[in-house]
């Protein structure tokens, strides 16, 4: 076995911190057998091609799992080396690197983290500011985050280790809501909160009901809670700025069934798997517990 590989092999049966994608230790089996169901149930682990499934598991990245397989590291569960990056495999299915098997895919890891101001929510900026991943533990900077906030807003982000899930968790079509609150200077009209219940609409651009609550002022800035299914580009400041108000500072506290968790700026921390079971339990339901949940037609825009 190659020497990097068989250290992650490893430092999977030695507890939580080193078990790179594999979290059956945690919890109880019965609650991670719960898991694996609503996994099935909302398809999240389906037919995938052969590097992919390897950079499933956290042993390395899906480019650096391509060069195993090229390299004739990789075989089934006939013991046949496989070759052929495209190779379509089950999640079920045995794989082996360097004559070690991989664990199957029953379930999924989450984490939150609190996005300062001042970054982006992607992997790479052309204009080389700093990325949300920068603050990422090493790691994990190759798992997967739900939605977006803009450059100058912040708080919460679920980052996960499935792309299914995140695109599930983003799509406007489950409902997922997102709590913000807002600082802002301005003065809202009376029954604002009855108009934004409604919906908008807004240069042409309609905005689905808004839950506004007024939170109390600081100085001459006012604190509103905004909660919002949606999530638009830059929905919230629009909508504000359609009345004259103007934001000051913006703050996703919550996403779905996750809250904050007392995270300060760039703090990153793994959901418990109680909290995992929550979110894939609140998903299945908004999917009206079909199986193969899917996410089709939607796109995730910058919120802030």
């Amino acid at each position: 076995m190659g020497a990097g590989v068989k250290k992650d092999f490893e430092k999977m049966g030695k507890g939580e911190k080193a078990d790179k994608g594999f979290v059956r230790r945690r919890g109880g089996e019965r609650l991670e057998k719960r898991i694996g169901v609503l996994c099935r149930k909302l398809g999240l682990w389906g037919r995938m091609r052969i590097a992919r499934r390897i950079a499933a598991s956290g042993l390395a990245s899906r480019r650096e799992a391509e060069t195993w397989v090229l390299g004739g590291r990789v075989t089934d569960g006939s013991g046949e080396v496989v070759k052929d990056v495209s190779r379509m495999v089950d999640e079920g299915e045995e794989i082996y690197v360097d004559g070690e098997r991989l664990l199957s895919l029953e379930t999924v890891r989450m984490w939150r983290f609190y996005k300062p101001r001042g970054c982006v929510t992607t992997n790479k900026d052309p204009q080389n500011r700093r990325t949300v991943f920068d603050y990422f533990p090493e790691d994990l900077r190759n798992q997967k985050v739900v939605g977006r906030l803009d450059y100058a807003s912040e708080g919460l982000l679920l980052v996960t280790d499935n792309g299914q899930l995140s695109r599930l968790l983003e799509h406007p079509q489950q409902g997922c809501k997102r709590t913000y609150r807002v600082r802002m200077y301005g003065d809202l009209p009376e029954g604002a909160e009855e108009i934004f219940l409604r919906g908008l609409e807004i240069e042409g651009v309609s905005y689905r009901g808004i839950v506004l609550e007024r939170e109390g002022t600081e100085g001459k800035n006012k604190w509103v809670r905004m909660v919002l299914e949606e999530g638009k580009n830059r929905e919230i400041r629009k909508v504000l700025g359609f009345y004259s108000c103007e934001v000051s500072r913006l703050v996703r506290v919550g996403y779905g069934v996750v809250d904050l968790g007392g995270l300060r700026g760039g703090d990153f921390k793994e959901l418990g798997r109680g909290e995992v079971y929550d979110v894939l339990r609140d998903l299945e339901v908004r999917l009206g517990g079909a199986e193969g949940g899917k996410a089709e037609g939607g796109k995730a825009e910058v919120v802030g």
